[in-house]
């Protein structure tokens, strides 16, 4: 199929698959890296949980989108859009 898996050595795996590659697991997971960790989609990523936690610095090179009823910034509690009444000019 074209598709591999090699254990090296010095303790290294490689995993290429040429069509899906589907990882589950029954409990938890954890990626544990010494360096850094790349993910590159062709098109989308999803990750999909109750909550996400990113710890330490994030950056974002495109556009954010939030889809979610409530904000928060800087450890404050997230609350609703505000809804502003009145004019412009009042």
């Amino acid at each position: 199929s074209g598709s591999f898996v090699i254990f090296r050595r010095d303790g290294s795996v490689e995993v290429s698959a040429r069509a899906d590659l589907v990882a589950s697991v029954g409990g938890s997971a954890n990626l544990v890296a010494a360096g850094a960790v790349a993910a590159t989609a062709g098109t989308t990523a999803t990750v999909t949980a109750p909550t996400i936690a990113l710890v330490g610095n994030v950056g974002v090179t495109g556009n954010l989108d939030q889809d979610g009823a409530n904000l928060g910034f800087r450890g404050s509690a997230p609350v609703p859009k505000a809804v502003i009444n009145g004019t412009k000019t009042g």
